[in-house]
């Protein structure tokens, strides 16, 4: 019984549409790269109507911001290039879509040698260490205007600001040497040193992962064709499974004649709907088989020539006679007890002295 209320409720159009979102998967984390300014990741923000460029390294988590004239993918890229000839070409660069996906960016991309990754549509959780660099910076240049202090200061201090669970900051994990700031501080600890970070930064990763995987969920792997409804404002919406996208948890569906990609947290999976079976017409004489066999199936025999059906009644049980007793006997015929619903009723046989 529950598992057809559970399926009569899958194949409900209205149910279906008003569904919560689906639980988290577990934490895909990226790999640690082996060297600073390798992979970086970018996005970005606004700020006070003004729009910035925010650009952080996997490794070293040191950020770059720039401020932006326009979105334009045009003037990204001029600001990617002056970050680019201070630290150097990174491999890889993972980003949301706009306006990284556009034709200027990829073409920016393969003629500086590097790898453009962008994130599925509506999901920047897999952009994570540029969102969680745009929340820093934010939160860090609003306090220095609500203060009236020099950001500039306050972003140098930051990048010489050792990472919370680790004993290193951003600028020597980058640049293997603290930044002299305002701060007291001696030559000695200005002098490069070169330092080793991966085992602090695994470390870190493990710890990410122990807490937010708590309470996560494995959702199923989709394939092409499968039925399917996609997340679209508050309500889902159905879509068919085109193909399983290159990046990991991503995939290219189809919905209303446009192409989408999503991610699969919000892709639900829908039963097939099936086609509408043939109504079964009610069994009556007219669909019971003759009485006789027909000389052969693609010559039958005439519809007046076929015997009419005949089927046996339904034998009815012998009625039980009650005699009664005594003073309850008002004449000499025996009494049929018979109940409502056709069953006999029969007095038990200690009664009968």
């Amino acid at each position: 019984m529950a598992q057809y209320v559970v399926r009569t409720v899958s194949k409900c159009e209205i149910c279906t549409a008003l569904r919560p979102n689906q639980p988290r998967e577990p934490l895909l984390s990226h790999q640690i790269p082996d060297r600073p300014w390798q992979k970086l990741a970018a996005d970005i923000m606004t700020l006070h109507n003004k729009d910035y460029l925010v650009v952080t390294d996997y490794y070293s988590k040191f950020p770059e911001i720039a401020l932006l004239e326009n979105k334009s993918a045009n003037c990204v890229i001029l600001h990617l290039k002056s970050i680019m000839a201070r630290h150097g070409i990174p491999e890889q660069i993972c980003t949301d879509n706009n306006p990284f996906n556009s034709a200027e960016c990829l073409h920016f991309a393969n003629s500086w040698s590097f790898t453009l990754i962008t994130s599925s549509p509506l999901y920047p959780q897999s952009n994570g260490q540029a969102e969680n660099a745009v929340k820093t910076i934010k939160q860090l240049l609003t306090k220095a205007a609500l203060s009236g202090k020099d950001p500039y200061i306050a972003l140098l201090e930051f990048r010489n600001t050792p990472i919370t669970g680790m004993s290193l900051s951003p600028a020597q994990m980058l640049m293997s040497r603290r930044l002299r700031s305002k701060l007291p501080t001696t030559a000695q600890q200005l002098e490069p040193v070169v330092v080793f970070a991966k085992p602090q930064l695994a470390k870190q990763k493990c710890s990410q992962e122990y807490y937010y995987n708590r309470g996560v969920k494995h959702l199923p792997v989709l394939h092409s064709g499968d039925s399917v409804h996609i997340r679209r404002g508050k309500l889902w919406k159905p879509a068919v499974v085109v193909k399983p996208d290159r990046h990991p948890r991503s995939y290219i569906v189809a919905s209303g004649g446009t192409l989408y990609r999503r991610n699969r947290r919000h892709l639900l999976r829908t039963p097939h709907i099936a086609s509408p079976v043939p109504h079964q017409h009610r069994m009556d004489y007219d669909d019971l088989e003759p009485a006789v066999a027909t000389p052969h199936a693609a010559d039958p025999l005439p519809l007046a020539q076929v015997p009419e059906p005949t089927v046996a009644a339904p034998q009815q049980p012998e009625p039980v006679l009650i005699q009664p007793r005594g003073e309850d006997q008002v004449n000499d015929q025996p009494q049929l007890a018979v109940r409502t619903s056709g069953r006999l009723r029969k007095e038990p046989n200690r009664l009968n002295l």
